[in-house]
């Protein structure tokens, strides 16, 4: 399976646009992960503030440790690495730990 990821300054599920590329990727039969803000450190930011993130998220890692993704480095506490799969034919959300984030039929966006 081909994989893509995406990495975002803001939160990924408050994100119509990045939520619909990522369901059309995942409705194309890709592998698609996440890397964003985690929603409790969701804001909303001044241009200083995205220039400093991208910065931070820039030095970011993202590695493979015991079969899950995640982010290492200076700032990782301020990211996460969401998947979107499908499972029974409905597109799921879930962290590193396959934790349930959201879920919806592919196609209804």
């Amino acid at each position: 399976m081909k994989r893509v990821c995406h990495l975002l300054h803001g939160p990924y599920l408050v994100d119509p646009r990045v939520r619909r590329e990522a369901e059309a990727l995942v409705d194309a039969g890709y592998a698609v992960d996440v890397i964003c803000l985690s929603e409790k450190h969701s804001w909303y930011a001044l241009p200083g503030e995205v220039n400093d993130w991208w910065r931070i998220r820039n030095r970011l890692s993202l590695v493979l440790r015991e079969g899950a993704w995640q982010t290492e480095g200076e700032g990782s506490d301020r990211a996460t690495v969401t998947y979107a799969r499908l499972v029974d034919g409905q597109l799921v959300y879930s962290d590193s730990q396959h934790n349930v984030i959201e879920g919806r039929e592919p196609g209804k966006h």
